[in-house]
């Protein structure tokens, strides 16, 4: 579980698969300006307002990515996703998931600023997507190529009503949602993190809900790595493998 502590430093993060030693790392980050709408928490975290609906209640996102470990020393130092999805190879919904949300419900509790959980709501249409299975990739390289162009409202979340708790409040982005906000403008798939040891920032891939396709490796679910030369590159991992995750929240106006 990720623990705050009272230092702001910024985190990035690289997704790669290694026996490495576990560093202490701060939710805290500090970011360099963005034309985006962006803004800090009163623990240092810095936020993205992704979009604000008719009720002025808003979606945001963390900008680095958190739930990561620090990798070697020296020279081959880096910052490493730490977060399962599941702990067996197996997908599942967000909230049945036994890695990626217990990680997002000790974010909750040990790290989101008192002022967001005041204004936090339960997030609504989490257990919809395009597709609520991963399937077999076989030849249709086409059938699992438009996967990464998903873009569809019923993988949208919502600002629900009543009580915001540990367990129906943060949530990661689906393929659609990621997709959405990129057209917009809003979002930055490079999470990062900063690395203390080189001085140096470093990227990381970061979890998303969606299921994915497969063809050896078993059930998948979708991460995000950042860009290449088509534009968004989202991949397809073992629930099983590691990475980090970029809590997002809606909340209410906090302006007033």
């Amino acid at each position: 579980m990720e623990k705050c502590t009272n230092s702001t430093f910024i985190r990035i993060c690289i997704f790669i698969i290694a026996t490495c030693i576990i560093a202490i790392t701060s939710c805290a980050d500090t970011a360099p300006e963005k034309e985006t709408n962006t803004f800090v928490d009163s623990t240092g975290i810095e936020w993205s307002v992704l979009i604000e609906d008719e009720g002025g209640n808003k979606l945001i996102i963390t900008e680095r990515v958190h739930g990561v470990r620090q990798s070697g020393t020296g020279d081959y130092s880096n910052i490493v996703g730490a977060i399962r999805y599941n702990s067996s190879n197996n997908y599942t919904l967000l909230r049945q998931s036994d890695g990626l949300q217990p990680a997002l419900v000790g974010w909750y509790v040990d790290c989101l600023a008192p002022e967001l959980k005041a204004n936090a709501l339960p997030v609504e249409n989490i257990d919809y997507d395009v597709r609520t299975t991963s399937f077999m990739e076989n030849t249709a390289y086409d059938e699992h190529y438009k996967i990464y162009l998903e873009n569809e409202p019923i993988g949208w979340t919502k600002a629900g009503s009543g009580l915001a708790t540990a367990e129906n409040a943060l949530f990661v982005l689906s393929i659609s949602e990621v997709n959405k906000y990129l057209e917009m403008g809003t979002l930055e798939i490079q999470g990062t993190s900063y690395l203390s040891e080189l001085d140096r920032y470093v990227y990381v891939s970061w979890w998303l809900r969606s299921p994915g396709f497969h063809n050896y490796y078993g059930p998948v679910s979708m991460v995000s790595t950042g860009y290449d030369t088509d534009g968004p590159l989202i991949s397809s991992s073992r629930t099983d493998e590691r990475a980090g995750f970029r809590p997002a929240l809606w909340v209410r106006d906090l302006s007033n």
